[in-house]
C-alpha cells in the first residue's frame, strides 16, 4: 500500500523522506519485474 501525503501546508521532511523510500521500492519492483521477463524469452 502507497501512502502519499497530500496536504494544504508544505509536506514534511518524514512524508518526502517516506515518499522517496516507496519511489525507489518501486523502481527496484519493476526492475525485478522486467529482469525475470528478459530472463523469461
Amino acid at each position: 500500500v502507497v501512502f502519499f501525503f497530500f496536504r494544504p501546508i508544505y509536506p514534511s521532511l518524514y512524508d518526502v523522506v517516506i515518499i522517496i523510500i516507496q519511489l525507489l521500492l518501486f523502481s527496484l519492483f519493476l526492475i525485478t519485474f522486467i529482469a525475470l521477463l528478459e530472463k523469461e524469452s
